[in-house]
């Protein structure tokens, strides 16, 4: 019996590779596939890497906490020199008052704590997949991870510069309250807001490279278009119906009333608002975990 036509003694089947075809072994390719399609949102299986997700925020901090005091110091500078930038073109020249009797630059600073920890969380997420473009041809593991861990550095940023502006309001004597106690509920609204973004805009970059290349720009415009850098009163009374349909209306009110006790405390539209923000971060991942299935094929 020649060896094309031996079979193997285990299977009674002639061997997948003759000596007559090793080239053919050389060339066989593995193809890397999830081991199933996604239903519904796919967080059992989100869990299920739940080490890898543990792993690669420790890679994040650690990286954070070997950065030497050089590096601390320009990451709080950054959000105070624009603050403080800000702060002298439209209070000093621009005459932009809020009418509370606080300073304009806590006024602001209050506003730019939820903003910087959204807008940071949106380009993280959406640069996340194309910068780790290089795994997804190699091994498989849930593509969600990378724009859900891409939040460790905007996490540290709004720490830091909430621990900034507590300090800052000490060393003033402006007054502390309880309100203080609702800030996380605030900061987690942000965080979900600009996670639900996140998901949809780096699944549709994945497709449309100009979404990050112009992400920038919306980023920009919707920080005009909410009340950073100016009262909600300012907007003309025929428009504030139609302007409270941003939602980082209510995150940033919140904030200012959270912190300096001006405005509203947190009503029915608020977490009507919260839940439909919760909403809108479930229908992104839906989005995502049916489009990742494409992405080492387009990226």
């Amino acid at each position: 019996m020649s060896e094309a036509q031996q079979t193997d003694p285990e299977r009674g089947e002639p061997p997948l590779f003759s000596g007559d075809n090793l080239e053919e072994r050389h060339r066989a390719t593995h193809r890397i596939e999830p081991n199933r399609v996604v239903q519904g949102f796919g967080l059992d299986e989100i869990w299920a890497y739940r080490e890898l997700i543990l792993g690669l925020l420790h890679r994040d901090v650690m990286a954070l906490k070997n950065q030497t005091p050089t590096a601390w110091f320009w990451r709080a500078l950054q959000p105070m020199f624009t603050i403080i930038a800000y702060t002298l073109l439209f209070e000093q020249v621009g005459k932009v008052d809020f009418g509370t009797g606080v300073p304009y630059f806590f006024m602001m600073s209050a506003a730019m704590l939820p903003w910087s920890l959204f807008s940071a969380i949106v380009t993280g997420a959406v640069s996340s997949i194309v910068a780790n473009a290089g795994f997804f041809g190699k091994v498989y593991f849930p593509r969600i991870i990378l724009p859900i861990v891409s939040v460790t550095n905007a996490l540290v940023d709004f720490v830091l510069a909430t621990a900034l502006l507590f300090a800052l309001l000490l060393y003033m004597g402006m007054p502390l309250n309880a309100n203080l106690i609702f800030v996380p509920f605030f900061a987690l609204w942000a965080l979900l807001m600009g996670l639900g973004f996140g998901l949809w805009l780096a699944g549709l970059n994945a497709l449309y490279r100009d979404i990050y290349q112009s992400l920038g720009y919306v980023i920009q415009v919707g920080f005009f278009f909410s009340p950073i850098v100016y009262p909600t009163e300012a907007i003309p009374e025929r428009y504030q119906e139609l302007y409270h349909l941003n939602p980082f209306v209510g995150i940033i009110e919140g904030f200012r009333w959270a912190f300096l006790q001006k405005g509203n405390p947190p009503g029915e539209n608020d977490f009507i608002a919260f839940g439909l923000t919760c909403a809108f971060v479930l229908s992104g991942i839906w989005f995502f975990r049916r489009i990742e299935r494409v992405f080492a094929d387009v990226i």
